[in-house]
């Protein structure tokens, strides 16, 4: 990663407990380094990391079938805010903003 690696453990502890922030670029070197997925290094919680390192593992094919799940889940409304919030345009998206333009 580029650390001395007499201080690398110091480094590492003290950006666990809070004292030291770390740039984005050793946080991704860290991710690279412990072959974990770079948002689940800075997922909120145990869960959500698990989640996203098990879903980068999957085929894309089968990241289709779980996503597809996950949207069932949710519900279209719902579903539907998860891609406005990451600004992707689904095709309800873009039918609704043509009805809103005035365009069909």
């Amino acid at each position: 990663m580029g650390f001395p690696e007499d201080t690398s453990s110091a480094r590492v502890n003290r950006w666990e407990v809070g004292i030291n922030k770390t740039s984005l670029e050793h946080a991704e070197q860290l991710a690279e380094v412990l072959r974990v997925p770079f948002p689940a290094l800075v997922a909120r919680d145990d869960r959500l990391a698990a989640v996203i390192t098990g879903f980068t593992m999957l085929s894309k094919a089968r990241q289709e079938e779980v996503w597809e799940l996950i949207e069932q889940s949710l519900g279209a409304d719902r579903a539907e805010e998860v891609h406005e919030r990451l600004g992707k345009a689904t095709p309800k998206a873009k039918a609704k903003k043509k009805a809103k333009d005035g365009r069909f």
